[in-house]
């Protein structure tokens, strides 16, 4: 409700659900603070700030336990112990980062940064840049991982495109063009297929 989240309960951004635990996360990007609901009862759990400023995407990892939200004008990823819910790490990133995907089991995640069309594979132990590729005027939006984990598919507003990436390497393989602003990729690994909203 609004009381639980506070006077800026319309500046809720993103929902995330983490199935093995049973519950969903929230983003309110005006207080840098993401709150946990259980689920199916919807009941309130926590809140956790992210120490950010206007944060925006979930996401998490199995292996590391670990929650990342990007923050969209602070220009970095908090890395937060899901157990404590203590923020661990924040990780520097170019400018606006969005979408986020863990990789090679949480000791990397892949960011893209809205502003200057960065896609940025960021080690989360050390924090340094491992891999960045650029395309220029792009305004990155969201990713998602193909089914094998090898490759991701990532929405691009700027240019109605969705590109199929190596995950390995960053390599663009593909561009598929597609109608105006691509937002939310659905998962292909629940579909099967490749949605768009």
């Amino acid at each position: 409700t609004n009381e639980e989240v506070g006077r800026d309960a319309y500046f809720i951004k993103f929902l995330f659900f983490i199935k093995e635990k049973d519950c969903f996360f929230v983003s309110q990007m005006t207080t840098g603070t993401i709150y946990e609901y259980s689920y199916p009862d919807f009941k309130l759990k926590r809140s956790i700030s992210t120490e950010g400023n206007w944060s925006k995407f979930i996401a998490y990892n199995h292996d590391k336990n670990l929650i990342a939200v990007s923050n969209w004008i602070s220009n970095n990823v908090s890395l937060i112990d899901y157990e404590t819910g203590k923020m661990i790490r924040q990780l520097k990133t170019s400018a606006s980062p969005r979408g986020l995907l863990f990789t090679d089991n949480g000791k990397s995640i892949i960011v893209l940064c809205f502003d200057g069309g960065k896609i940025q594979k960021i080690d989360t132990e050390s924090g340094e840049l491992e891999k960045e590729v650029t395309v220029n005027k792009s305004a990155m939006r969201h990713i998602v991982s193909s089914a094998d984990g090898k490759k991701a598919y990532v929405s691009d507003m700027y240019f109605r495109q969705i590109y199929e990436i190596d995950l390995s390497t960053l390599e663009i393989l593909r561009k598929v063009q597609v109608h105006n602003n691509p937002n939310t990729i659905i998962n292909p690994m629940i579909t099967g297929t490749i949605f768009l909203i």
